[in-house]
């Protein structure tokens, strides 16, 4: 069970995503779970020895449907639960939280992910009411008490974990350079002569 360290609350004061962001960030999860949908498809048309699923209510039908539904909540429920963001929100900088600040857990997951259907059925009315609300929450953030926030750009990168080995190194090389430079002072002043 996560606790709601000093960390967590820091979230808190994260801006919550605005709507296109959220949008963008599903557009890419779309084309992620298309994908996967494909390759399901695929496999289901392998065990059939190549024979289409006709979508005439049959049993084959209906488990058809079950593993690609089973597909959607294995992606969703298992990014957000494990890692707070699918793969589109990772791209978009987005990351999901619960509305105390903590670490989403498994539950809070797959209660999103039920709730979600009420957002987007009624033409996505659910969704675009996060243009109105208070909070900027979407009516499935609010059922299962979650926040998508916009999260801060890390300054850690290749670079900057390179620098304070860079200034040790620097100052070496100056540290180096200092007898050096002396020398070359007295050399000059030698060779002036007296003033």
């Amino acid at each position: 069970m996560a606790s709601n360290t000093p960390a967590h609350h820091g979230l808190l004061e994260s801006p919550t995503a605005g709507l296109l962001r959220r949008l963008a960030a599903g557009f890419y999860d779309a084309l992620v779970l298309l994908a996967l949908w494909l390759i399901t498809t695929v496999l289901w048309l392998l065990a059939r020895h190549g024979e289409a699923i006709p979508p005439d209510g049959s049993l084959v039908y209906h488990c058809y449907q079950l593993s690609l539904l089973l597909v959607a909540f294995a992606f969703f429920v298992g990014f957000w639960g494990r890692a707070g963001c699918t793969l589109g929100m990772q791209a978009w900088r987005l990351h999901l939280i619960r509305s105390d600040g903590g670490r989403l857990r498994w539950r809070d997951a797959v209660v999103r992910f039920l709730a979600a259907p009420t957002a987007w059925l009624p033409l996505g009315i659910g969704v675009f009411w996060s243009l109105v609300d208070r909070d900027h929450l979407a009516w499935h953030d609010r059922l299962s008490a979650t926040r998508v926030i916009v999260k801060r750009r890390q300054t850690h990168s290749y670079a900057s974990a390179r620098q304070p080995h860079q200034a040790a190194e620097r100052d070496s090389q100056e540290q180096d350079r200092r007898p050096q430079r002396a020398r070359q002072r007295r050399q000059a002043e030698d060779h002036r002569g007296p003033v």
